[in-house]
């Protein structure tokens, strides 16, 4: 695992994993977050050992999609509706990658 345990975003979805494990649940809740963050990381890693950039793209675009599935406020937010009005709330902070690997093949 040498050039894994140098990678941020691999140790980030690990911790991210076994936070999920602590927590209390209903059994049908705790397996479906428990297989979405494994996939965090397990997608993470395998994009990582990927040759091109379109290759590391699809597996990082999995791991995200994996992640958003694992954040309490994925369902629809009130205030996103078309009949609601904007409020001055401050955006919520997102996990977002700060780079995003381009295909250069």
């Amino acid at each position: 695992m040498g050039m894994l345990s140098d990678f941020q975003a691999f140790q980030n979805s690990k911790a991210l994993y076994l936070a999920c494990k602590k927590l209390k649940l209903p059994l049908f809740l705790k397996d479906q977050l428990l297989r979405a963050s494994s996939s965090v990381a397990l997608n993470v890693a395998e994009g990582s050992g990927k040759w091109t950039g379109k290759d590391q793209k699809r597996f990082y675009s999995i791991a995200y999609g994996s992640l958003r599935e694992c954040r309490p406020d994925s369902k629809p937010n009130p205030d996103s509706t078309p009949n609601s009005k904007p409020t001055n709330a401050q955006p919520k902070t997102d996990c977002t990658p700060n780079k995003r690997v381009t295909d250069k093949t």
